[in-house]
């Protein structure tokens, strides 16, 4: 891939998912998805068009991070980046195309047909199939990123920040399953791992953004986190870009990053 493109897909992508998804209605604050997306207009449909693209191009923009780098982390990520992009493209679809289809469908009906069809909407909307796409897509998102951060890390310090990496992905796992992620207890949580995989790795704040990165936008895309989790891992990606910092694996490049040696 040529260099301009390649930084167009790297920065770009991040860029593209979390603007678009400033505007990601919240499902959650309405009694059942319909009446949720009933006064969204087209905008349900165009955001999840968006993101039908934007969500592989992001998945796209990590492996172009990490294709470079060697070493056991290293190729987890970008396995795991690799299963998320077919993942969560259909969980996209699926919930946001497939729901919003069947509300615009929906909405003409005469309230007598309106009240069978609203509940099979709601049970459509919350199937174990969306849930599986939603959390295995999820997963692997997390994984990757949190893999990134480990394989950032300077060596000495990789089985410390692999423990911190363990604990991230067990609070998108809690935040996915049972909602909790708003909560001050989770936002606490989320910051000891971030400032401990900072501490591990001398200030240098790579690590930390792709570790966020993970954690936000691996518990959901909705806002706050889905924007936050994009901006972390632009971050990362401009302060490589600007340093260019590489992994810390010394097999990755031809020079022993800095601090590989303490």
């Amino acid at each position: 891939m040529k260099k301009v493109l390649r930084l167009i897909v790297l920065f770009g992508a991040p860029l593209l998912v979390g603007t678009i998804n400033l505007g990601h209605p919240v499902v959650s604050a309405y009694p059942n998805v319909y009446h949720a997306l009933l006064h969204q207009g087209g905008w349900w449909l165009v955001l999840h068009f968006l993101n039908l693209a934007a969500f592989p191009l992001l998945g796209l923009a990590v492996y172009l991070l990490t294709e470079d780098w060697r070493g056991p982390a290293a190729t987890v990520s970008k396995g795991a980046i690799a299963a998320f992009i077919p993942l969560y493209a259909a969980f996209d679809a699926m919930v946001g195309l497939g729901t919003g289809t069947l509300v615009q469908s929906a909405h003409t009906l005469p309230p007598e047909q309106l009240a069978v069809v609203e509940p099979i909407i709601q049970a459509y909307w919350a199937s174990s199939t969306a849930n599986i796409l939603a959390t295995f897509g999820s997963a692997a998102w997390g994984i990757s990123l949190l893999a990134a951060a480990v394989a950032i890390t300077p060596p000495g310090r990789w089985l410390a920040v692999t423990a911190l990496a363990v604990v991230g992905f067990a609070l998108v796992g809690w935040g996915v399953a049972s909602g909790s992620s708003g909560t001050l207890l989770w936002w606490g949580a989320v910051a000891l791992v971030a400032l401990a995989v900072l501490g591990l790795n001398r200030g240098r704040p790579v690590a930390t953004l792709l570790a966020l990165a993970a954690m936000l936008f691996g518990t959901t895309h909705v806002i706050p986190y889905g924007p936050l989790g994009a901006a972390c891992f632009l971050a990362a990606a401009l302060w490589l870009q600007l340093s260019q910092q590489p992994a810390a694996d010394p097999k990755a490049r031809d020079v022993t990053p800095a601090g590989a040696a303490s």
